[in-house]
């Protein structure tokens, strides 16, 4: 259990929205801003964990549907969890499975429960809804866990972007009562939630002001800001300006450290390409912010 305020906010620069900050978590303090490289099946490839120290990466991000597809997070759990079970000490984060909501879409069944999904591996059916994946990172130990949400493709209609932005929010609010009611939180676990939209400004604001609006009282929450892996990298730069700009204003003001806000911390998923990266950096966004910013993934 943490007993030091989790999060400080240590400076900001008042000519962009650039922040230094310090999260602490069950397996270590993160520096940020930061670079996460990910190591969705257990393993960033080509590196050992020693390699990773060497470098500097301070945590590293693990997949919640190819955890629990093999070797499966109960498996895990016996071994003694993801940290052990890949010999990497620090910080975890695991994504939530949602982009293999958009990635695997011509295997998966959205429901208002959550998805059904059919193994990509052997075609064994299985389904990921709150209950189930808040269970599966649980078991995996995740030091910060994300929620599912619904990644909408791009480009999508309006209509089935705002269904999108109004499930994943339910199911934010599912995963936070299943965090807290099953002692997650009071462990020292953190819990991130992810604020959809598209390119719908509307539609991105309601997201994030839907999740600011969300009472998290318990250990940690900060804020992913997703779909951008999904478009194409001709395009992604000036949408992802777009996309932060619309995003970073409904953000309420960091509290002190004794009530520590929901958007008190910013995870991009997806941003690790080298010219979203650098432009974002010289704006006070990407690189230069109080972020956590995840390499792209394949599937």
């Amino acid at each position: 259990m943490l007993t030091a305020p989790p999060f400080q906010l240590l400076g900001t620069d008042p000519a962009s929205a650039a922040r230094r900050g310090r999260l602490q978590t069950r397996h270590g303090v993160i520096e940020t801003p930061i670079f996460m490289p990910v190591g969705t099946q257990g393993t960033v490839k080509s590196l050992t964990p020693a390699h990773l120290h060497e470098i500097g990466a301070q945590i590293i991000l693990g997949n919640t549907y190819h955890l629990n597809l093999r070797p499966g997070s109960e498996l895990v759990r016996e071994l003694g969890g993801l940290h052990r079970f890949m010999g990497w000490d620090g910080p975890i984060l695991t994504d939530s499975g949602g982009f293999q909501v958009f990635s695997l879409a011509k295997l998966r069944d959205i429901r208002d429960d959550g998805v059904a999904f059919q193994s990509h591996l052997d075609g064994a059916k299985l389904f990921l809804g709150p209950k189930e994946v808040m269970g599966i990172q649980q078991n995996l130990g995740s030091d910060i866990a994300m929620v599912l949400d619904e990644c909408p493709p791009w480009p999508c209609e309006r209509d089935a972007c705002a269904r999108a932005v109004a499930r994943s929010h339910r199911w934010a609010q599912q995963c936070r009562q299943i965090a807290t009611d099953s002692g997650f939180l009071a462990a020292g676990h953190h819990v991130f939630a992810i604020a959809q939209g598209s390119t719908f400004d509307d539609l991105r604001r309601e997201a994030a002001e839907g999740l600011a609006a969300l009472d998290f009282r318990l250990g940690i929450f900060g804020d992913g800001f997703g779909g951008v892996v999904n478009i194409h990298i001709t395009k992604r730069n000036d949408v992802f300006r777009f996309q932060i700009e619309q995003i970073i204003g409904p953000h309420p003001a960091d509290a002190d450290a004794g009530d520590v806000q929901f958007f008190a911390r910013r995870f991009f998923p997806g941003t690790g390409h080298e010219m979203a990266r650098d432009k974002e950096k010289r704006r006070g966004h990407g690189g230069g912010g109080d972020k956590l910013a995840a390499a792209d993934q394949a599937v």
